[in-house]
């Protein structure tokens, strides 16, 4: 090839890929984008939009003029609302006043309207409401989820019965043409695999493993969906309580600013007092709304929860206010940690381990592939001949003797026996965080009912009697409007930990898997002694001298501290603080060609 050619093919492939078009087109679509115009205003509000003017405090007045106190506190008109007119009542007589405060309170203190009554939903088919059992059995009999991992399950049984199956036998056709030895050969062959090293059953028994934890994951599923139950359950029925609170939040509210009203309407009162209590009013009502959209908000969750999205509200038999019993924390614990699904399915993925490891082992001793057959030779001058074949092959595990996946599944073990000190770790801490909730809100709601919100009632209506009573005017008007707004402040509180005792509730009853959600403290206290320090104790052996030297009670696991000149150097150089000798480096063991067996563990049945 000429030295021009060589340059053209040089060219060619250094710049080829200059020329092709996937960068100048993706440049073209992303700049044709960037000159698009993106949230533009329209026109016409673009044309009436105005710069903010300047504000008027500061450069135009007077400095040598003192400010008042209201030209200090101005309302910006930044602040939504400040465009509104200020309520100006001129100083009058007491017979003008009477005719021109009707006036101003037609024009500024109109009567609210009082709200309406909540309609309950209505009751069920058979004209009463659900319960909380009919909720749950609705949801089993049509909650998708459910239904797959019943089909999970069935699968894993399905793999389990294949694991365990032969391999089949096969037959087939030969035939052969004349040629210098003989023939044509015409004929049938039959052949089979047989399996060695017993490598069905342990396939089979790790699958039979998959089995039972998919039988665990079905009934992890179960509480799951009774737990998702009891939650948007007691939602709608906190809802509920909310709706109800909030209205007489809003009637009391309401009375108070008419109130106001009529002591404005003789004097008695500023305009900005009845002013400040219509905000009160119209809040309480936005809290009123809010309850309304909640309550259906929380319906339509249960709903879709229970698998019928399309269901219109039912009334729902219970109360949010129902006492919640004390839960023994210890005996709770301990019968999670023992009969919880998760625990159990560790001993599962042990076993699935531990046949995984013991069929990766005895994977390398080879098959043997048996082959039977039978031909009529046909070779002239004849006559013909059944002639008979056997063929015995054995593969030589001479390249492949399954080491990559037999430290695999070493790996995979030891991550399975350190699954259950992993669940008995999350699960104490879930349950700790949950108990916490439980007592905490059981406790502050018993507050709330016998301290707070009794004294806070009696606290307002104190406040009214000396207000309007036999001391009136001891009370100024603030100090009454304080006193109705921390009674109206303290009801949503109240509330807040109504909703976060039951979502406390729940969480408990999840962790603890129980059917019976009302008999769960009774459960619980019947539940054996369990010696809860053995429980957890560690289900594996940690040999790391960092962990035994940090002071670790004894008993839970750990192994001894090792002295310090017995402990194993760490490998690769040290920091670089002080000068010290370099250690010596543990020798590594070398990837052996012996048998697969040797490179297993020497106890992979120790926890």
């Amino acid at each position: 090839m000429s030295a021009k050619k060589w340059i053209t093919a040089a060219f060619l492939v250094l710049f080829a890929g200059c020329t092709f078009p996937v960068r100048e087109d993706v440049d073209q679509l992303v700049c044709r984008r960037s000159m698009t115009g993106f949230d533009m205003l329209p026109e016409r509000e673009l044309a009436t939009e105005k710069l903010d003017e300047p504000s008027a405090k500061g450069g135009s007045q007077d400095p040598k003029k003192k400010r008042t106190i209201q030209d200090r506190l101005p309302v910006n008109k930044d602040i939504p609302g400040a465009e509104v007119p200020p309520i100006v009542i001129p100083r009058v007589g007491k017979d003008e006043y009477r005719t021109m405060i009707e006036k101003v309170i037609g024009q500024y203190f109109p009567d609210i309207p009082k709200v309406d009554r909540d309609q309950d939903f209505p009751l069920g088919p058979d004209g009463r409401p659900l319960t909380l059992s009919d909720l749950q059995q609705i949801a089993f009999a049509n909650n998708p989820v459910l239904r797959q991992v019943a089909a999970d399950v069935q699968a894993a049984r399905g793999m389990a019965i294949q694991a365990g199956m032969y391999p089949n036998p096969y037959v087939g056709y030969q035939s052969s043409s004349a040629g210098p030895g003989g023939g044509p050969i015409v004929g049938m062959i039959v052949g089979q695999t047989i399996k060695t090293g017993g490598k069905l059953k342990l396939a089979q028994a790790a699958a039979i493993a998959d089995l039972r934890a998919a039988e665990f994951a079905y009934q992890k599923a179960e509480a799951d969906l009774l737990s998702n139950i009891r939650a948007h359950y007691y939602a709608v029925l906190v809802a509920q309580e909310t709706i109800r609170a909030n209205r007489g939040v809003v009637e009391l509210t309401d009375e108070v600013y008419r109130v106001m009203v009529d002591q404005l309407r003789v004097g008695e009162v500023s305009p900005y007092e009845p002013n400040q209590l219509a905000v009160f009013a119209e809040q309480a009502r936005l809290a009123l709304v809010q309850s309304r959209n909640t309550r259906h908000l929380a319906w339509r969750q249960l709903a879709a929860a229970m698998g019928v999205p399309h269901m219109p509200p039912v009334a729902l038999a219970g109360n949010a206010n129902r006492p919640v019993p004390k839960l023994d924390f210890e005996k709770a614990l301990a019968h999670i940690l023992s009969k919880h699904t998760d625990v159990l399915a560790t001993d599962a993925s042990i076993e699935k381990a531990r046949q995984n490891l013991r069929l990766a082992q005895v994977t390398p001793y080879p098959d043997v592939s048996v082959q039977a057959g039978l031909a009529n030779d046909l070779t002239p001058p004849g006559p013909s001949r059944l002639v008979t074949s056997l063929q015995v092959s054995v593969p030589i595990p001479l390249w492949d003797r399954n080491k990559g996946n037999i430290m695999q599944s070493q790996a995979a073990l030891v991550r399975a026996n350190e699954e259950p000190h992993r669940v008995q770790a999350d699960l104490t801490a879930r349950f700790s965080e949950a108990y916490n909730r439980y007592e905490t809100n059981r406790v502050l709601l018993e507050i709330y009912r016998k301290q707070i919100l009794p004294k806070q009632v009696q606290a307002f209506r104190g406040a009214v009697l000396v207000h309007f009573g036999i001391d009136a005017g001891k009370v100024s008007y603030s100090d009454l409007v304080q006193s109705e707004q921390n009674l109206v402040a303290v009801i949503p509180a109240y509330l807040a930990v109504l909703a976060n005792q039951w979502q406390a509730v729940v969480d408990v009853s999840n962790l603890l898997q129980t059917d019976q959600l009302y008999q769960m403290a009774e459960q619980v206290a019947r539940e054996p002694e369990i010696n809860l320090e053995e429980l957890l104790r560690l289900p594996c052996h940690h040999r790391c001298p960092a962990s035994a030297s940090i002071g670790t009670p004894a008993g839970f696991g750990l192994e001894p501290v090792v002295p310090v000149q017995e402990r194993p150097q760490p490998i690769g150089p040290r920091p670089e603080r002080l000068p010290q000798p370099a250690p010596e480096r543990p020798v590594l063991p070398a990837v052996s060609n012996q048998s697969p067996q040797l490179l297993a563990p020497t106890a992979t049945g120790d926890r």
